[in-house]
């Protein structure tokens, strides 16, 4: 087993932590609206689907007459 050395880190300042806190607040909400678009996406072809399947199913059943 190997040993790592571990390289003790500055302390960051209180103006770094908020600039991470922001740039990572700001990657969440980005994240949010594509999640909100996928499935608002979703919804949209699950009602198509839902209103199309009862033709597609007629029209099987048709041409099998």
């Amino acid at each position: 087993m190997s040993s790592a050395t571990v390289t003790p880190r500055e302390p960051k300042s209180e103006q770094e932590v908020l600039g991470t806190y922001r740039q990572m607040q700001s990657e969440m909400q980005g994240l949010i609206q594509n999640l909100t678009k996928i499935e608002m996406d979703r919804n949209e072809h699950r009602y198509v689907f839902i209103m199309v399947a009862p033709v597609i199913s007629l029209a099987f059943c048709v041409s099998l007459e």
